[in-house]
């Protein structure tokens, strides 16, 4: 196995995986793609990351598909390592090179040690669809975490209520290009809001429904994709 990578699309995506959130991860390395995904120890937020071939200089895979297990928190704290160009190869460890002398080996974890994949669930019964700015939804979920420790999503056809408040304060955001028949609302943790985004750019595209999870999927740069799942807080 042989790829080569711009350096700054790494950082990146090893800025907008949460290590605390996602210690350690499942790789699986196939013909045209890597991707990976997990859950957070409470069970509330998933993350399914998927990197095509497109996303790579070079994109080589010369043994059969496999997947391994390596300690992410780990390979976040060597990201200043990382060149401009890195080259990743495999023999029973990673070894990260930089093209310019240095780099970095990572060896894998027991699988056992590394909690199982889960399903992506089926959510085609989310009901609304819209996008909203990554800067948008980064501001109101910090907002949120300093007034209620909450945000509210209100959908309805042509419009977005992402809101947070208490007895005193009110913070929220529009958006206006909501598709969907109805209205619905879920509400879900700021933290894990945030967590999400806090390193996204761009356009984050959100599917919702009635106190059901939320969906937000991203595309950092061409060849990435990043689907996070966020369960609801349901109120009493």
């Amino acid at each position: 196995m042989k790829l080569k990578i711009h350096g700054q699309k790494l950082k990146k995506l090893i800025d907008i995986i949460n290590h605390a959130t996602y210690p350690e991860i499942r790789l699986h390395l196939e013909e045209d793609r890597i991707w990976f995904r997990r859950v957070d120890v409470a069970n509330v937020a998933l993350i399914d990351v998927e990197l095509s071939s497109a996303a790579f200089i070079d994109y080589e895979l010369v043994d059969e598909p496999f997947a391994a297990c390596i300690d992410f928190a780990q390979l976040w704290s060597l990201k200043h390592m990382i060149g401009p160009i890195m080259e990743l190869q495999h023999f029973e460890k990673f070894k990260f090179s930089n093209m310019i002398g240095g780099g970095f080996n990572l060896s894998e974890i027991e699988d056992s040690k590394v909690k199982k994949d889960p399903n992506f669930p089926d959510l085609s019964f989310l009901s609304h669809r819209f996008v909203v700015k990554a800067s948008t939804l980064k501001s109101i979920s910090l907002a949120a975490k300093r007034v209620s420790e909450k945000v509210r999503i209100t959908a309805k056809p042509g419009e977005v209520i992402i809101s947070s408040s208490d007895d005193a304060t009110e913070a929220y955001e529009t958006v206006s290009n909501c598709v969907g028949e109805g209205d619905v609302s879920s509400v879900i943790s700021a933290d894990y809001v945030y967590n999400c985004v806090r390193h996204l750019t761009g356009m984050i595209e959100i599917h919702c429904g009635n106190d059901h999870p939320i969906k937000m999927i991203n595309e950092p740069f061409d060849g990435c994709k990043i689907t996070f799942l966020i369960a609801p807080r349901i109120e009493s």
